[in-house]
């Protein structure tokens, strides 16, 4: 479960609204119930890359990729 008020603060901090938070956050604990992990460099490479294709599936940007 997502808490709506920490999704927005987060998304807040990092400079992008919340609803480009939502669907990242979302893809990314789904990523982490199917085992993914970001513990190495090459690990999270990896992760945000899969995290990337998902949300452009769907219309949406990566804000963590997008802003870097």
């Amino acid at each position: 479960m997502l808490a709506p008020r920490f999704v927005v603060d987060r998304g807040r901090r990092n400079g992008w609204p919340a609803a480009e938070e939502f669907p990242l956050l979302v893809v990314h604990g789904l990523l982490h119930l199917l085992g993914w992990e970001h513990e190495t460099t090459e690990d999270r490479a990896a992760m945000q890359a899969v995290e990337r294709e998902i949300l452009a599936r769907r219309g949406l940007p990566h804000p963590l990729l997008e802003r870097s």
